[in-house]
């Protein structure tokens, strides 16, 4: 009897001991699964914050109109790209453009062969403003044009733009719930540049969406004021080849352009083109026009600045003959 029950109990215990390690192996096997699902969703939602890039999409068509038409005149709308969902890159995803420092020759400011038709008057800049960052600022450092206030500053960009102030000032640029630079005067001309500094960003359609945002609050504290909004000049080709594949290239910035071209037909702003003589047979910006191949020298300071002023005249005073 004794023996009986030992035996019978050593299979019982036998038994447990297979159900306790087939639960173990159920419960590593469980542990194995819930870890593979944690890390794919997580790489699922590091893949959803972030739209697909640029570089492997197609470039959208223009609409038909006449924002491309060198005076800007604006045209019919069109849809601004929508599904819009990821989370927006820190600021300076792409490094600040350096101060661009002039050092231009007295009177050396006119390009061979080029002469702006009809005479640029910078008057029609007397209550206008600028908004951007270091390539517009070169326009007022080198005094190529010295009418008009400049809110700009090196490395400004489309979100901290509500910030940061301009480099000569104190207030943020604009801010829709505090005192601004932008909340002084009373405008009749807001011209704007934003693209370089966020080239880098992974979703163009992101930029698109905070410019668009930018435009509606400019209009909010500038109700009067017309609004242009600026091409993106070229890099020179060596400076667009080191920037590679991180976005600082001119393949990038003709993508930026196109849009920003649309985002001007959709929001009713005028496209201020880059002028041809900025332009080399393949779309780069001259090397002679620049010493860094991104900042202009005086001379093409001065053919932007007259390019840019004759858009702003027959934009506002044709529209008034």
């Amino acid at each position: 009897m004794h023996n009986f029950d030992t035996r019978r109990r050593r299979r019982r215990g036998d038994g447990l001991g297979i159900v306790a390690k087939a639960s173990w192996v159920i419960v590593g096997i469980a542990l194995v699964v819930v870890t593979a699902l944690v890390i794919y969703a997580k790489v699922n939602e590091g893949r959803q914050n972030v739209d697909i890039d640029i570089h492997n999409s197609p470039s959208p068509e223009l609409p038909t109109g006449t924002a491309s038409d060198p005076n800007g005149t604006p045209g019919t709308t069109a849809p601004v790209p929508t599904g819009v969902t990821s989370t927006d890159p820190p600021i300076n995803t792409v490094a600040p453009t350096p101060d661009p420092t002039p050092t231009a020759t007295p009177g050396d400011t006119v390009i061979p062969g080029y002469t702006p038709e009809p005479e640029p008057d910078y008057s029609v800049f007397d209550n206008s403003v600028f908004v951007g960052n270091s390539i517009f600022e070169g326009l007022y450092r080198y005094g190529v044009i010295t009418h008009g206030t400049f809110f700009t500053k090196v490395g400004l960009n489309i979100l901290s733009v509500y910030s940061q102030p301009a480099t000569n000032g104190t207030l943020p640029i604009i801010n829709m719930s505090e005192p601004c630079e932008l909340d002084s005067g009373d405008y009749e001309i807001a011209i704007l540049m934003f693209g370089q500094n966020e080239l880098g960003w992974p979703s163009l359609t992101s930029f698109i969406s905070h410019y668009s945002q930018f435009i509606d609050d400019v209009r909010a504290k500038q109700p009067n004021a017309v609004v242009f909004l600026t091409g993106l000049p070229p890099f020179s080709k060596a400076q667009s080849d080191k920037g590679g594949e991180t976005g600082a290239n001119n393949d990038r910035i003709r993508m930026y352009n196109e849009q920003i071209e649309q985002l001007a037909l959709t929001k009713n702003c005028y496209y201020i083109r880059v002028p041809d003589v900025m332009l080399t047979a393949d779309g780069d910006l001259p090397d002679e026009a620049s010493s860094d191949g991104m900042h202009l020298n005086m001379k093409y300071s001065k053919a932007w600045a007259d390019f840019i002023c004759l858009t702003v005249m027959q934009a506002v005073r044709g529209n008034q003959q």
